[in-house]
């Protein structure tokens, strides 16, 4: 095939990404809507995802819609190379943020059972705060914006390497997947090969692989992504949807204290378990009723976040 003739399927295979990706967000949202509780939603995954898709965002509409930054990269690239950012990726990047916004004022207003980012999440998003203000006192008074822009793109991939992790312990230590949604899992699975896919058939259509080299946080992200989507896919298989005790004891009694985050909850958890076990409390914080002893099996979550 001639390199013009891949053109129209880089097309398709951004919009259909960006379809997918774009889709990915959505269950996890009208599963916390449905249930008004984030319990066995991470808040460190939240967190992470917040700092991430921000970055994402700011690196793509950047090199997407300044000048100044084109100029810059095709003087670091080669006068002709293209521009890896295209259109899907920014509309993909604007949608993410959105909704992950909606995301946390979820987490701000629903019943939580106690979660609140771990002292491991506030470290590490301070961090990153503090790296973009360093860099920009270094790079933009010499004019370096795309070296400022680019550091976006390291930090949405540094996230995305343990951005899942607190979410896929907090599965591994209650020994369930309630509250995390299966369809943002195979959703986010199929936007990350067909994002890979676009950059393939992008670099057969230019005859480089300068936009493997120039975006790599668009095809580190692909591969992660893939990578925690099998780990979760795995967890459903052995560990299935159905609350545990704990979550069902975390969203009925209205605590305020500890910690519920992907990486210590484990000791809010057990201690939640005990005081449900000692109180009897069977008040329910999302306008439900019965107690811990409702029957587990009916309150079986919805594959997709919906019923």
């Amino acid at each position: 095939m001639s390199p013009s003739a891949y053109a129209p399927w880089v097309a398709v295979t951004g919009w259909a990404y960006f379809a997918a990706w774009s889709a990915s967000f959505w269950p996890q949202t009208v599963l916390n809507a449905r249930r008004r509780s984030v319990v066995g939603f991470s808040a460190d995954f939240l967190a992470f995802n917040m700092i991430k898709h921000t970055s994402y965002a700011t690196y793509n509409f950047a090199l997407f819609a300044s000048p100044a930054v084109q100029r810059q990269y095709r003087d670091a690239h080669g006068a002709g190379a293209p521009i890896p950012v295209t259109g899907a990726d920014v509309a993909f990047s604007a949608h993410a943020v959105v909704v992950t916004g909606a995301q946390v004022m979820q987490y701000l207003c629903y019943e939580r059972g106690g979660q609140k980012p771990s002292r491991v999440a506030w470290a590490l998003v301070g961090g990153a705060l503090a790296s973009a203000a360093v860099a920009a006192a270094v790079t933009l008074p010499r004019g370096q914006v795309l070296r400022f822009v680019t550091l976006f793109s390291y930090l949405q991939l540094a996230f995305t390497t343990f951005k899942y992790f607190p979410q896929m312990m907090h599965n591994f230590r209650r020994k369930t997947c309630y509250g995390w949604s299966l369809g943002m899992v195979a959703l986010d699975m199929s936007g990350s090969v067909l994002s890979l896919l676009q950059m393939v058939l992008q670099s057969l259509a230019d005859g480089t692989t300068s936009n493997f080299l120039g975006d790599p946080g668009k095809w580190g992200l692909s591969v992660l992504s893939v990578v925690y989507d099998l780990v979760f896919v795995i967890q459903y298989c052995v560990y299935g949807s159905t609350p545990s005790e704990g979550d069902l004891q975390r969203e009925q009694m209205h605590t305020d204290g500890g910690s519920d985050s992907g990486w210590s909850d484990g000791a809010a958890g057990r201690s939640g378990e005990k005081r449900g076990a000692a109180s009897g409390d069977e008040k329910s914080g999302c306008g439900g009723s019965g107690g811990a002893g409702t029957s587990v099996a009916s309150e079986r979550q919805p594959l997709l976040g919906t019923q």
